[in-house]
């Protein structure tokens, strides 16, 4: 069943693509279309990104449930539906 959703969801994805005839195809990384692809930028964003998480996360005025509650869904923890099937 979930198999279907997630052909569905692709489906709903790729319908809009139109190819062009005269265009050549390419795979174009959006962090930065001009240089592409790095290692060390997505080292860099990733970075950045646990850096301002873990500021959020483990401010000590948070209160505990609300600490709780980030890190499990972060960790795509939290108890829906879509997790109790799998």
């Amino acid at each position: 069943m979930w198999e279907e959703e997630v052909v569905g969801e692709c489906s709903t994805l790729i319908h809009n693509i139109v190819l062009q005839v005269d265009e050549v195809d390419r795979w174009q990384w959006m962090l930065d279309p001009f240089k592409g692809y790095l290692d060390s930028d997505i080292y860099r964003m990733l970075i950045i990104v646990d850096y301002v998480v873990s500021n959020i996360i483990w401010h000590i005025t948070v209160p505990l449930k609300a600490f709780l509650f980030v890190w499990r869904l972060l960790r795509n923890r939290i108890s829906t539906s879509d997790n109790l099937l799998m």
